[in-house]
């Protein structure tokens, strides 16, 4: 990904032209979560920004301040050209290592 120089714009264009799909019961959960002021967490392996752009598109409704995504965040410059990642990079055998400020 670094070497192709993704740009935000690419990574929405990206989630529009996919099939991904929240699972049922998802936004309603999200829903009633934000009514109700419950603060969210969403611990993913996978890359944060993408996993942002695609609760952005598929929700009907923008997401509060209490929701928080604990993830690997693309890291981009003043041109906004992919750089590199948040640390430390998160992945399926390091989660319960993971240490974060919200």
């Amino acid at each position: 990904m670094l070497k192709e120089g993704v740009r935000p714009e690419q990574l929405a264009d990206a989630v529009r032209g996919s099939n991904v799909t929240l699972r049922g019961g998802v936004e309603e959960m999200f829903e009633l979560l934000q009514r109700g002021e419950v603060p969210l967490l969403v611990f993913s392996a996978g890359i944060a920004n993408v996993i942002a752009e695609v609760f952005k598109q598929k929700l009907r409704f923008p997401l509060v301040d209490s929701t928080h995504i604990i993830s690997n965040w693309m890291i981009f410059d003043a041109s906004q050209t992919h750089v590199g990642f948040s640390q430390p990079l998160i992945h399926m055998f390091n989660k319960d290592e993971v240490r974060w400020g919200l």
